[in-house]
């Protein structure tokens, strides 16, 4: 929501990092031009590989950025920091989930008016420099902090091997918070439960080795034909659980029913080179109400599924 009525105060923007040094006559010269940008608590400013073209700066509130939405912020900026700056400087797309702890005012400066301060001032230049580097210094923290973040999620048995997808431990401890994140933001929130058809028979006919192997490559259709935000997770044995944060049913269905088609036209490996016959899937799917606890819409998807395999499998059911 954009407010072109209010209009930031020249004292309020030097007390600013970005604005620190620059003298009150070019910032007298542009100010009029600004544009106040309100957000509401949990509403998302910017997403990843999305273009950006605006420099923001908090003026009031806070703001933390997500690499993933289901997992801890990895940091936050308060009155007086910038955001957006890097995709202004290298013309690449946004690179995280940036969303509003509390009701905030961003002042937004377009790519224009950013490039034209730096011309203008030595040390709007400078602070904008200045920003940046602790913005890179910030990030080669996170890389090796998430290097042994991953270490220790295959330690402690957060991705389930055979598959590469999270694991039930990952899930148990996440999921609670998914929901709860989505329900506050008055989001819609999703679930998928898919089980392979048959597959004790599969397991039956071609030993252990080849449901192993179908499992894995089953595992790896669904996640290649997931975004970003869509996590996949191995809930027990060949059942596996899509977690679809910010979406509805209907969305969800059309989820469903892309995995459904994948998997069913997915040729299984086997040894000796091999390839034996595609397995299908039967898809449950639920969306969580309001007042729905965890446990009562792993009720429902799991009746969900069950209707799905009453069918006659291979199909998809809420």
């Amino acid at each position: 929501m954009f407010d072109i009525v209010s209009r930031p105060n020249i004292q309020e923007l030097k007390k600013s990092k970005l604005f620190a040094d620059v003298d009150e006559e070019t910032i007298e010269r542009i100010v009029e031009s600004f544009v106040i940008r309100r957000l509401k608590r949990g509403e998302m400013l910017l997403a990843p590989d999305q273009p950006n073209h605006y420099l923001y700066l908090i003026l009031t509130g806070k703001l933390s950025v997500f690499l993933d939405l289901l997992a801890e912020a990895v940091c936050c900026f308060g009155t007086g920091e910038p955001i957006g700056e890097l995709s202004i400087i290298d013309k690449n797309t946004t690179s995280a989930y940036v969303v509003a702890d509390e009701d905030s005012r961003l002042l937004v400066l377009e790519e224009a008016q950013v490039w034209s301060l730096v011309q203008q001032s030595n040390a709007f230049a400078r602070n904008l420099l200045q920003s940046l580097s602790e913005r890179l210094r910030k990030a080669n923290q996170l890389i090796s902090r998430k290097s042994m973040l991953e270490e220790s999620f295959y330690h402690y048995g957060m991705v389930d091997v055979l598959t590469g997808m999270h694991s039930r431990v990952w899930f148990d401890a996440m999921i609670e918070r998914a929901l709860r994140r989505c329900i506050l933001a008055d989001k819609p929130f999703s679930l998928l439960m898919a089980d392979i058809d048959d597959f004790g028979r599969f397991n039956e006919q071609f030993g252990r080795i080849c449901g192993d192997l179908a499992l894995n490559k089953v595992a790896r259709t669904l996640m290649e034909h997931l975004r970003v935000t869509e996590l996949a997770v191995r809930y027990d044995s060949d059942r596996m659980v899509v977690i679809l944060p910010e979406t509805d049913l209907q969305q969800c269905r059309m989820v469903a029913e892309r995995l459904r088609l994948k998997a069913m036209y997915t040729h299984i490996p086997a040894p000796g080179g091999r390839k034996l016959a595609p397995l299908t899937l039967s898809v449950g799917i639920a969306q969580a109400t309001p007042e729905q606890s965890v446990a009562e819409l792993m009720d429902t998807l799991q009746v969900a599924l069950k209707r799905a395999k009453d069918m006659g499998r291979n199909y998809v059911s809420d």
